[in-house]
Formats: C-alpha cells, structure tokens, sequence
C-alpha cells in the first residue's frame, strides 16, 4: 500500500488521504468487529502449531503450550 501511496505523490493534482485516527484506528476497528460477533483477537501469540481435522484447520497450539479451537475460523 505504501508503495501505491507514494507513487501517487508524484502526480500531478493527487490528493493523498489516510485514516482518521492513523493507520491503528483500521486496527481497532476491525477488533471491534471480530469482537462484535463474538470472535476473538490473540495478539502476540505465537503459533507452534495449526490442528487439522478432516483436512481443515480446526485451531491452532500455541508456544505457551495453550490450544485454541475455531468454530468457524484461522486466520492469521
């Protein structure tokens, strides 16, 4: 995205806009949506492992030994 933002700076009559807030409040936004329909967000956990059942990711083991199953899904 950066590089697309400052290729436009050199056009002539660009308009550059950015976030209200700055580039966090995307990120607060879309915790406040995961959250919303009952997701939840897990910053800096670390992976060591992605379960699979069925041939599908089911949950993921983390590096501090917790395991987190999905209902719906993984996303990382």
């Amino acid at each position: 995205v950066m590089s697309y933002m400052l290729a436009d700076w050199y056009r002539p009559g660009v308009t550059l806009d950015f976030p209200k807030g700055g580039s966090g409040a995307i990120v607060d936004a879309l915790v406040r949506g995961v959250k919303k329909y009952g997701g939840d967000v897990c910053m800096n956990c670390h992976v060591d492992e992605i379960l699979i059942g069925n041939g599908r990711a089911v949950g993921v083991k983390l590096s501090d030994g917790r395991v987190v199953h999905a209902r719906h899904a993984v996303v990382s």
